[in-house]
């Protein structure tokens, strides 16, 4: 087989979200959304499905690939949060949906397109609406509304998604929310989805090492590279180790060393393990600065790291604790009356740590780094730190 160039250049050049070119794993994830898509067929309500978890752990890619595996039953369409100030935006969005689909997905999305394209050419209320399409619902087929980054979602959401909740669409169908750890807690604050069904929530972490070393195995068959059963699975190992388990890294993994096949044409033996490992880390490095790109973080960048490794190494268990912790590095890094400081909110720093994937809260374990191996890092910086550039704790700058 000869080396796929061209597809090693499209792996260089790839965005490393949306969508996973060589998945792999996510067994347990894929069965939860084949339950809700049975549950939806029994059910006048829309199920709801929320894969949640810190930023890069695959959420959006697992959605596509949903879509990729299971489109030839259910309807895929995208949503944001202006498809759900009505119902009518909302069922404009299923009919385009089904449109753009209808040609690829078969009957099923066709005949959606037009029973839903039927009932918007009549003026009607939105329960006429339903009742219209319940009447006339397509038999073993039905509709998956996706909401990318539903952690920002808000009140003025709530009436559609109350009624998804307990009308549904009069169609079988799955709410499909892919976002943030919070993004359960941002639902459950809108009246009336305070009591969501007990296995709505899959909370995403960390692949297997197998998993990723599967994504790789993939990866270098579909490259057509030059080596023997041995050194593909040396490469699969290195990458998987590599990537910390986290989708993210293995993506940045995974360039690198496609970056390294480019080199050697495709050539096993000639790949440089150094060079792949000092890349996939700078990679990883640079996507840890660029999550702390915001204003709070970015006034003293010491501050925040000392922060990420205080809340991997503390038992901190609530939003007040952690906010007590933030107070504690600011004062101690001689910024507690710098302007900048003083104009942000009581509980800003620990609440935009959460809103940015930073750190992530949960009932059982308390606050916890969202991304695991963001924590040896900051230690790490903080380590190496030349001197002139820090802070002494308890000093004024």
């Amino acid at each position: 087989m000869t080396f796929n160039r061209e597809l090693a250049d499209e792996v260089l050049e790839d965005r490393d979200r949306d969508a996973a070119r060589f998945f792999a794993g996510r067994d347990d994830e894929i069965h939860r959304f084949d339950t809700a898509v049975r549950e939806a067929g029994r059910s006048r309500q829309a199920v709801f499905r929320i894969y949640q978890g810190a930023p890069g752990c695959g959420k959006t890619s697992l959605a596509e690939h949903l879509k990729e595996i299971r489109s030839e039953r259910m309807l895929f369409v995208g949503i944001n949060p202006n498809h759900l100030k009505s119902a009518d935006a909302l069922m404009e969005q299923v009919h385009r949906g089904a449109i753009e689909e209808g040609s690829s997905t078969g009957k099923a999305a066709s005949k959606i397109a037009e029973i839903v394209g039927s009932r918007l050419r009549m003026k009607s209320t939105a329960k006429d609406f339903r009742d219209y399409i319940a009447q006339r619902s397509v038999k073993d087929a039905g509709v998956v509304l996706h909401l990318d980054e539903a952690h920002s979602v808000g009140t003025t959401e709530g009436d559609e998604l109350r009624n998804l909740h307990t009308t549904g669409l009069g169609l079988p169908g799955v709410l499909l929310l892919t976002g943030l750890g919070h993004t359960l807690e941002r639902l459950t604050a809108i009246e009336g989805l305070s009591r969501l069904s007990r296995n709505a929530v899959v909370n995403m972490g960390a692949m297997a090492k197998d998993e990723c070393a599967e994504s790789t195995r993939k990866m270098l068959d579909k490259l057509g590279v030059v080596g023997d059963a041995t050194e593909k699975e040396n490469a699969a190992q290195m990458v998987a180790a590599l990537s910390y388990g986290w989708p993210q890294h293995l993506n940045c993994a995974q360039v690198a060393l496609g970056g390294e096949l480019r080199r050697t044409n495709g050539v096993l033996h000639d790949v440089n393990a150094d060079r792949v490992a000092q890349a996939s880390d700078q990679l990883r490095y640079d996507y840890y600065v660029d999550r702390l790109a915001h204003p709070v973080f970015s006034l003293d960048p010491s501050v925040t790291k000392r922060i990420i490794v205080d809340v991997d190494r503390r038992p901190i268990q609530t939003i007040p604790q952690l906010n007590d912790l933030c107070n504690e590095q600011v004062a101690q890094a001689g910024l507690a009356d710098d302007p900048f400081f003083l104009e942000i909110p009581p509980g800003g720093f620990a609440r935009t740590l959460v809103e940015k994937g930073i750190v992530t809260i949960t009932p059982q374990r308390g606050c916890e780094v969202a991304i695991p191996s963001m924590a040896d890092w900051a230690a790490n910086e903080l380590d190496t730190e030349p001197p002139s550039a820090r802070r002494p704790h308890g000093g004024a700058p």
